[in-house]
């Protein structure tokens, strides 16, 4: 019977915390368990297109929003060149920041045969193709590289002047400038 008293009692104290060193490990367990009385934090800005999440054109300090430009600039060139047709036109204006000169076939020669004569207009069908597959893609591309702009610099954009010029033209490399 005293073995049962005794062996109830090694149970209590080994349930309790019996050193002052696990008391304090106790105390401090708790105080990281606590939930926090302040509101939770808006989400994190990362761009209105998926694909290219966390790619974004913000207001930062001068060296980070160089980098930050860069590297958004580059993705979304990617992006272009790899999603829309004759993507390769828009993406190289992105990257120069220029559109790119796309060179206009030249005249056969006035005795030129039938098959020669047909091959250049099929290169002339083609040339306008890619002048009008060109803007209409810089066009599109105004709308991407404007959706990772964040509000802060929507709104210092929209207040400087010839904004609204380059805004109805959809120019994406004024807007890029």
């Amino acid at each position: 019977m005293e073995d049962k008293a005794l062996k109830k009692e090694e149970v209590k104290t080994h349930d309790k915390v019996t050193s002052s060193e696990d008391a304090h490990k106790h105390r401090n367990s708790r105080r990281f368990t606590k939930q926090s009385a302040s509101t939770p934090k808006a989400p994190r800005f990362t761009g209105r297109c998926d694909d290219l999440d966390g790619y974004i054109y913000d207001v930062s300090s001068p060296r980070q929003a160089a980098d930050t430009f860069t590297k958004t600039t580059r993705e979304v060139a990617e992006y272009v060149g790899r999603t829309y047709k004759y993507g390769a036109d828009a993406r190289l204006a992105i990257k120069k920041l220029a559109p790119p000169i796309i060179a206009e076939p030249d005249d056969p020669e006035e005795n030129a045969s039938r098959t020669i004569n047909r091959i250049w207009e099929k290169d002339v069908d083609e040339y306008v193709k890619r002048k009008n597959m060109l803007s209409e893609n810089l066009k599109t591309a105004y709308s991407l590289v404007y959706g990772q702009c964040t509000n802060a610099l929507r709104a210092k954009l929209e207040a400087q002047p010839g904004h609204s010029d380059s805004a109805k033209a959809s120019d994406v490399i004024a807007l890029l400038k």
